[in-house]
């Protein structure tokens, strides 16, 4: 949502350093401090952005080994879980149809 904010902001800053530079052709006039302070607001905002992304990510939290391993096995386990049930669903299920393709003969060079 704050990214969201952020680049409809840029994109008005945007707009209206582009509106300067049409006027600044039509009329010969340069505005250059204008320009400069719209840009300068326009990277301030990227840098707080990427300030923000910096903060999340030095704040996640750093995991033991145990609790990798836990994390990796609860994964492993759901994949097999969700695998199994696609099987029996595909078993069970009437509305799902077998498809024979054709093996190609290359096959075994692929790595």
């Amino acid at each position: 949502q704050e990214q969201d904010e952020f680049q409809k902001e840029i994109a008005t800053l945007q707009n209206e350093i582009q509106t300067l530079k049409r006027c600044r052709g039509e009329l010969r006039h340069r505005d250059l401090r204008m320009e400069n302070q719209l840009l300068r607001a326009e990277v301030k905002r990227y840098k707080a952005f990427v300030d923000v992304l910096n903060q999340s990510v030095r704040s996640l939290p750093s995991y033991t080994r145990e609790e990798k391993l836990r994390l990796a096995r609860t994964g492993v386990e759901s994949s097999v879980g969700q695998m199994l049930g696609l099987g029996y669903t595909s078993i069970r299920d009437d509305s799902w149809k077998f498809v024979y393709a054709p093996i190609p003969a290359d096959i075994n060079g692929v790595a």
